[in-house]
């Protein structure tokens, strides 16, 4: 019997004021083009949803919380 290799993660929490980037973005700017978490709300659907705003709040959007989770979609940044 073949062993697993994947290793188990326990999720990450997403909690408001977390703040996030696409994944393409560039790490020296980190905070232009951030998004920030304003709510957090289940969707009539069942999906777990949150609502995130560009800091300066001109923009919202509202994304699933396992997007804003995969590290292939967004980047988490400090809280600078």
């Amino acid at each position: 019997m073949q062993s697993c290799s994947v290793r188990w993660r326990r999720p990450l929490a997403l909690e408001e004021g977390h703040r996030f980037v696409p994944a393409e973005a560039t790490f020296g700017t980190a905070t232009v083009g951030a998004w920030e978490v304003v709510e957090l709300f289940e969707g009539t659907d069942g999906v777990k949803y949150a609502r995130v705003a560009t800091l300066n709040r001109t923009r919202l959007k509202t994304v699933a919380r396992a997007a804003l989770l995969d590290s292939r979609l967004y980047r988490r940044v400090s809280l600078d």
